[in-house]
């Protein structure tokens, strides 16, 4: 089941951020998927080791809310270049997803396009009561700013770094050699350290994988658990469909009386992003 929102709203223990970044999806993709580095781009990442024998397991070390936290991540879906989503399987309770989207094609000078990087991270706020409330009153708008900051060191890195891919291929060098001897001197990574090298993606059920305006049921799951209530949900299956079941908190409204339904949610609404709909089927 895809859940589609709006994509605008950091909600709470729910955060996202957003950055265009001027380099291909692929070079944006191999630099992110080295979960080791993570502690050059995200001040909050301590240090991440990957376990050695399943690429797909880490073991995750942060501070949260000025907390020290320890915990080991799945990863819960991958699409080479477009996609990776990750859930924790012990101690802090959190999952999160990245999604790279192409932005602009390639042009005849050997640019290979630009990438729209999404970053979705949500959490259980840790203390409780109290961390919840100190979730809603200050460390969101904290932990937004932190990500955009983390996204833009990112940035300044990759395009750093596609700069000399760039220069290398305007000296006759191939766009993928440059590439590889670019993230190979300046990141360390080799072509056995690709992480589509190392994780079979036929270990993933691919049907429905998070993207810029897609919340995965896992998403929306920890949102209504960790105390989100700036959510409308609109279920757009038949009537029959609703009543045999549905998401707890949905109302109904069936595709043929969809648009009528959504003015009239959005009519009440006192300021753009209010709220935020979200929409299911069962498709």
């Amino acid at each position: 089941m895809a859940i589609g929102t709006s994509d605008t709203v950091a909600a709470h223990g729910n955060h996202r951020a957003s950055i265009d970044v001027g380099v291909p999806p692929e070079f944006a993709f191999a630099l992110w998927s080295q979960f080791d580095h993570f502690p050059r781009y995200f001040r909050h990442i301590q240090e991440v080791t990957v376990d050695a024998r399943d690429p797909r397991i880490q073991h995750w070390k942060g501070s949260v809310m000025g907390l020290e936290q320890e915990w080991d991540a799945e990863v819960t879906a991958f699409v080479p270049n477009q996609v990776i989503a990750w859930r924790s399987i012990r101690g802090f309770d959190n999952s999160g997803s990245l999604t790279f989207e192409r932005t602009t094609p390639a042009d005849t000078e050997g640019a290979s396009g630009t990438t729209l990087l999404t970053a979705q991270i949500g959490y259980d706020p840790p203390m409780g009561a109290l961390g919840d409330l100190a979730e809603a009153v200050w460390v969101k708008q904290r932990f937004d700013e932190g990500m955009e900051e983390d996204l833009s060191r990112f940035k300044e890195l990759a395009e750093s770094m596609y700069g000399k891919v760039f220069a290398r291929v305007q000296n006759g060098e191939s766009h993928a050699d440059a590439t590889s001897a670019i993230l190979h001197s300046e990141a360390g990574i080799t072509q056995e350290r690709l992480l589509d090298k190392r994780i079979d993606t036929n270990d993933y059920d691919m049907a429905h994988i998070p993207q810029a305006n897609i919340m995965t049921t896992q998403e929306l799951k920890n949102r209504l658990e960790w105390g989100e209530v700036a959510l409308t949900i609109v279920d757009v299956r038949p009537v029959d469909a609703y009543k045999q079941g549905h998401i707890q908190g949905s109302s109904t409204a069936p595709l043929e009386v969809l648009e009528e339904r959504i003015l009239g949610l959005t009519g009440q609404m006192s300021a753009q992003k209010d709220r935020q709909i979200v929409v299911y089927s069962d498709r």
